[in-house]
């Protein structure tokens, strides 16, 4: 409730910035772009920015964010960026043709990209549930009285509701979910793969020096990545480690020789939950500071451990042993958050309910058995339509159907 008044406030505060941006006139080749409400520079739109720069020359692609380190970055690399929040960042999003986000309005400027064409990126091929399907957060319940002040402060403040003219997938299954997680049209929605598919199928040389692990690549063997989703947006998920001995794993990952990197999903970094010291020599818990993209780690990965993550589903496409984990699925279900599909049906029952188990499917791994082959193939085929590295390119082409685009 707090949040929605904060987000009330503001919106009665910079309604004037709203109004004004309706008589700005537009640019037809000028695209802004912007990613997890302007405080990361990373996944599908900024993939997309950059082959923007290098491909489409006549366009004047921009990048918004709130971050002072964010926009210094971008500037070095030779493209264009500024504060969303400054009179720069307000002018160009009002003028902007095109916005394309991973998240919503907030990733650029709320308040002035309402003419714009906006385009949806997502962070993901959706395996929970999210948005209108997401009735454990986001679509709650609520009495009537409620929903009537909503519906007036929505007719209010227009800008707080969020509409998409395009939509991007990855095939005719992920264009169903998406379709009813957003309401919009199928015809709005358009499979040309994901970009970070781009990434994540490029030579691993090209993204060796984003990930600062302080040991040469060659020594550590084998890498297992375990990367669980998120509980209760970094406030939950201590069973994760329970029944995990980290010294008898750690003597196991020796004797392999392998090491297990573990990055957790930023909502708990960012709420302090598990930054434990590194005192084991083949597992190393991973900071955000450490790999800012996980989809420049993943080429390097030969082993992924995850749960109801998408990275399970983005890890599919480079064709590896996946171990799926499941400590807490029922509770996770009942409170954090539903799956589109039944998880065991999914994994083919391959789903591991300790640190046990995991250890004995990595065990045969490392000794040519992957029990995960059969499901991932089966979710391979679908949920996604393309398995190459030009997703980026399709994006765009296809863009030229809805709005004029001159290259």
């Amino acid at each position: 409730m707090k949040k929605q008044i904060k987000k009330l406030f503001y919106a009665i505060l910079l309604y004037p910035l709203y109004m004004i941006s309706k008589i700005i006139p537009q640019s037809d080749d000028l695209w802004i772009f912007g990613a997890w409400y302007g405080s990361r520079y990373s996944d599908n739109t900024s993939y997309l920015f950059e082959y923007v720069n290098q491909k489409k020359s006549g366009i004047n692609a921009i990048w918004l964010s709130n971050k002072r380190e964010i926009i210094s970055i971008i500037r070095s690399k030779g493209f264009k960026a500024y504060n969303k929040n400054s009179l720069m960042g307000f002018w160009y999003a009002c003028r902007a043709k095109i916005s394309f986000v991973n998240c919503g309005y907030s990733d650029v400027n709320i308040y002035a990209i309402g003419k714009s064409f906006k385009v949806q990126c997502w962070h993901g091929i959706p395996l929970k549930k999210i948005k209108y399907d997401d009735e454990i957060n986001e679509n709650k319940h609520h009495n009537t009285i409620y929903r009537g002040i909503k519906s007036i402060l929505l007719r209010i403040f227009p800008f707080l509701k969020e509409k998409w003219d395009l939509i991007i997938s990855s095939s005719p299954e992920v264009t169903q979910r998406l379709s009813t997680a957003f309401r919009i049209n199928k015809a709005n929605i358009i499979e040309t793969g994901y970009p970070r598919m781009d990434i994540i199928l490029s030579p691993r040389r090209e993204y060796l020096n984003s990930i600062k692990i302080n040991q040469n690549w060659g020594n550590l063997g084998k890498i297992i990545l375990y990367a669980p989703t998120h509980r209760k947006e970094g406030f939950g998920g201590e069973i994760l480690f329970d029944s995990m001995d980290f010294s008898i794993f750690n003597d196991f990952l020796i004797r392999e020789d392998a090491t297990m990197l573990i990055k957790m999903h930023f909502h708990h970094e960012n709420n302090n939950n598990y930054l434990f010291k590194d005192s084991f020599s083949n597992i190393k818990f991973l900071k955000n500071n450490d790999v800012l993209d996980i989809n420049h780690l993943l080429p390097f990965v030969d082993v992924l451990i995850s749960d109801y993550s998408g990275i399970l589903l983005d890890y599919l496409i480079l064709d590896r042993p996946i171990i799926f984990t499941s400590f807490d699925l029922e509770e996770y279900i009942k409170e954090d958050r539903e799956l589109y599909e039944d998880y065991v049906i999914t994994v083919k029952g391959n789903n591991c309910k300790n640190w046990s188990k995991v250890q004995d499917q990595l065990q045969k791994i490392f000794s040519g058995v992957d029990v995960s082959d059969t499901s991932r193939k089966e979710m391979l085929q679908r949920f996604f339509q393309y398995h190459d590295n030009n997703n980026c390119k399709r994006i765009i082409d296809s863009l030229e159907d809805y709005i004029d685009i001159s290259s």
